[in-house]
């Protein structure tokens, strides 16, 4: 569960940075969180597939780690 906790706070950093330079061009807090979302609905079925795929990997590794662990102890 480490690695999904920094794949967590890798994208918390990263929306924080793309906010703040949002906002240091002079944008406003809401108008910087409204281009963020213009972005995620204009996407395609493919690429939201493709985003949907690689935010499960981590979960899916650490699932199959913990069955594989689970496995070894029996």
């Amino acid at each position: 569960m480490k690695i999904v906790a920094l794949y967590v706070i890798l994208a918390l950093l990263v929306m924080v940075m793309i906010l703040s330079v949002d906002m240091l061009s002079g944008m406003s807090i809401f108008e910087a969180l409204q281009s963020i979302s213009e972005v995620v609905a204009n996407t395609s079925i493919q690429e939201g597939i493709a985003m949907v795929v690689f935010l499960s990997l981590p979960f899916i590794q650490a699932i199959a780690t913990a069955i594989r662990k689970e496995n070894t102890r029996k």
